[in-house]
């Protein structure tokens, strides 16, 4: 493999993986969503609090494949087809 940016063939192909945070669309959060979470907060103090500490936000994880060049440090993301898997 030859890398884009300073052509050597020095590249490094390899699993790396992502996490990010589950998101709320605009129109949940517009319609509902800040609603719901004050009423929480004002009626279920206590318990909110509680909720956030046992129940945290699950991450999303994903599996990336990625291709680093060993010389400039260039690295970008690998579609499925290109290593012939």
């Amino acid at each position: 493999m030859i890398c884009k940016k300073c052509g050597s063939d020095n590249v490094i192909v390899q699993k790396v993986e992502v996490t990010g945070r589950r998101k709320r669309g605009l129109v949940y959060w517009l319609l509902f969503g800040w609603v719901w979470d004050i009423l929480l907060f004002i009626f279920l103090t206590i318990p909110f609090i509680l909720m956030k500490l046992l129940f945290p936000k699950r991450a999303k994880k994903k599996m990336v494949t990625m291709a680093v060049c060993q010389n400039c440090g260039y690295s970008r993301k690998v579609k499925k087809g290109i290593l012939g898997r």
